[in-house]
């Protein structure tokens, strides 16, 4: 659609809203009067009138955007490309909302995170039999755990279970290389059981970059679906506390991916932060523990959107014992999508008091 301006002569004066009636025919110019175009604009080419009365566009012209303008001596030239503000584009394009989604996915295009760094190993893992619980944030006691972990040469296997006093289960199998640096190989998360109002089934596979999600439909059928993705080499799902145990100790910060299931399919990064130590004790001996704490960024819209919603996850508390060996302590957060605060600690064996019963 052709566009045209124009430059006039003498003092200046106030200017007034040109109008433009155009045709598909390509504009014309006329010597006779180098400050229009053509006499008859209706027909062929474009005119240009300043009357008040003529104020309404016609036929889609559009006035802001030239591509050609008069001298003063009346010679046509090319006017230079015309680069409309950002801002009044969007505001005279967009409807408001969309405006404020596009200003937002703007932002989030600008500061996304480049890609995280593979774990190098500074701790090789190895065979070990933990026993955890799950305490409510009123320390109610809601399920017992095993932490088994077995290691085959640089690969490692880890399976850690909570049984539910109330029948549920959650297991999750991670099998991850240790060579050089970390890299995850399949990890199997299953939750089942009346403590879930989502139970779910998520295998991951990253050799084939395939993610297989269960879940329950609608009308109460299983569901399957199985997705072919470009899975990121430092996939941090079930490797979380490894991941920390392994970061470089003056670090104040290590960004990894996970993928999430609602059951739809979504990667997010952790945002792991050392904090300051604190203090805690075993058998009346003092120790110091390192603090970190873990942020969900959901990246995207999402990411600005989310706390102003009120649908952020929680940030995720994390302790373990540092040195030579570092060891997990105790882990504080969600154990699935906008689910309770629960804690996850060591727990130690209770024998029977056998001196009671010979009593």
């Amino acid at each position: 659609m052709p566009h045209v301006s124009i430059l006039r002569r003498g003092k200046p004066r106030t200017p007034q809203r040109p109008v433009v009636h155009c045709s598909p025919s390509p504009p014309q110019y006329h010597p006779e009067n180098p400050r229009a175009w053509g006499p008859a604009a209706d027909a062929v080419g474009c005119g240009v009138s300043g009357s008040k009365d003529l104020l309404s566009r016609e036929r889609g012209a559009d006035c802001r955007s030239p591509q050609f303008q008069l001298s003063r001596s009346g010679k046509l030239f090319p006017a230079p490309p015309h680069r409309t503000p950002w801002k009044q584009y969007l505001r005279g394009t967009l409807p408001t909302p969309i405006r404020f989604l596009s200003f937002i996915a703007l932002i989030c295009a600008c500061g996304s995170y480049a890609p995280a760094e593979p774990i190098p190993v500074r701790t090789q893992q190895g065979t070990v039999h933990g026993f955890l619980e799950l305490r409510a944030d009123d320390g109610r006691v809601l399920a017992s755990g095993d932490s088994i972990q077995i290691a085959h040469g640089d690969q490692v296997t880890a399976h850690v279970v909570f049984r539910f006093t109330d029948g549920s289960i959650d297991d999750e199998t991670t099998v991850y290389l240790q060579h050089r640096s970390l890299r995850l190989i399949s990890d199997r998360h299953i939750q089942k059981g009346p403590f879930f109002p989502h139970p779910m089934d998520v295998l991951i596979d990253c050799r084939k970059n395939q993610v297989t999600v269960r879940s329950a439909g609608k009308n109460g059928k299983e569901e399957v679906s199985a997705q072919h993705l470009d899975l990121p080499a430092d996939l941090a799902n079930g490797m979380v506390p490894v991941i920390v145990a392994n970061s470089a100790p003056g670090a104040t910060q290590t960004i990894v991916p996970m993928l999430v299931a609602t059951p739809k399919l979504r990667l997010v990064k952790l945002v792991i932060a050392r904090q300051a130590e604190e203090p805690f004790t075993v058998a009346g001996t003092s120790h110091k523990s390192v603090h970190y704490e873990i942020k969900i960024d959901l990246g995207g819209v999402a990411a600005v959107a989310a706390p102003m919603l009120g649908k952020q996850p929680p940030n995720i508390q994390l302790w373990i014992v540092g040195g030579e060996a570092p060891t997990f302590l105790r882990e504080q957060g969600p154990i699935y999508p906008e689910g309770p605060l629960l804690s996850i600690r060591l727990a130690s064996p209770v024998w029977p008091d056998f001196s009671a019963q010979s009593k």
